[in-house]
């Protein structure tokens, strides 16, 4: 069955201007169990690749060399109080403008070149690290994981260099001046770095139907991981129809309309919600599940129950 990747259910529904349409198919598609929320999650569920090696992954899809053994150090922002800490802000998310985010990243490069470690950036807050060979995998969680949720002093790199090298980098950046500055104008400051991934393990077995599809999506990271399976990726529709197509990325600002397509297919939103869409769905009128905030209407099981009665009458079934 078709895979379709969708932003955020809220996000999509307000950038749409058919999200009547939209709204209501969705609220009478059949709803799958959910993921975890964040692209990652995503790629995850559908290639069998773990996130360790999606940095990995997208390293490489972003021009790296692909014998290093690239990690992920994303920039962060964490609250520390007496009682708890909590991850408040990663990546793009911080707010930094490109003037910003390119000084910080100068700065981490010399001190880590200090230290023989080679650090590169490859797009707007998109920083790699390689580290000596004699390291181990830092063995972290992305940070999309724990957006948003109360940390314990665990939440770094558990191996004993990682975990060195970020208490480092945190006191790196307390005395940079655009963290200084930032805190001055009641800007969010840039904390420290995130490090995750480091892995190239290989890939979960998938369906035999998955490995012979089609993958469209402009993300260097979805095509890169379609292509360490062996699946044939595109960045975007041909003029032919595709019956083999069995991922359409429509979250990474891509133009493929997820209501064009033939269904079956199943709906992947990128805060975890997941649907299932067939070519029936259009006539399930009792299923109307809440969008906002994923409670299901109570009148569900009633309409379903008087539909299924009247259609048993019809079919000359005793009531």
């Amino acid at each position: 069955m078709r895979v379709v990747l969708l932003p955020p259910l809220t996000q999509a529904l307000g950038r749409r201007t058919d999200a009547r349409r939209l709204s209501r198919r969705v609220a009478r598609a059949r709803p799958l169990p959910p993921l975890p929320p964040g692209r990652l999650a995503q790629l995850e569920a559908f290639f069998g690749i773990e996130a360790p090696e999606l940095a990995w992954l997208a390293a490489v899809a972003d021009g790296l060399e692909e014998g290093t053994a690239w990690v992920r150090a994303e920039p962060v922002c964490v609250h520390v109080d007496i009682a708890s800490l909590r991850l408040l802000a990663h990546g793009e998310g911080i707010g930094l403008s490109p003037q910003e985010e390119l000084p910080l990243f100068e700065s981490l490069e010399r001190w880590c070149g200090q230290r023989g470690i080679v650090a590169r950036r490859t797009a707007f807050c998109r920083w790699f690290l390689a580290p000596p060979s004699d390291w181990p995998s830092p063995e972290s969680d992305p940070p999309e994981r724990w957006l948003g949720r109360a940390l314990d002093w665990s939440w770094r790199a558990p191996r004993a260099p990682w975990s060195r090298l970020l208490a480092e980098i945190e006191m790196l950046f307390a005395s940079h001046p655009l963290n200084l500055s930032r805190r001055q104008r009641g800007l969010s400051p840039v904390t420290g770095v995130w490090i995750w991934g480091g892995r190239r393990g290989e890939a979960s077995p998938l369906r035999s139907a998955a490995r012979e599809g089609i993958v469209i999506s402009g993300d260097p990271l979805i095509q890169a991981s379609a292509r360490r399976l062996g699946m044939e990726a595109i960045p975007g529709l041909p003029d032919r129809p595709l019956r083999r197509v069995v991922l359409l990325d429509c979250a990474s600002g891509a133009d493929e309309d997820p209501l064009a397509p033939p269904v079956p297919a199943e709906w992947w939103f990128g805060c975890g919600r997941r649907f299932a869409v067939g070519r029936l769905d259009f006539f399930c009128f009792w299923r109307r599940a809440g969008l906002a905030d994923g409670e299901p209407n109570p009148a569900d099981a009633r309409l379903a129950a008087a539909a299924t009665r009247r259609a048993g009458l019809f079919a000359g079934a005793e009531p």
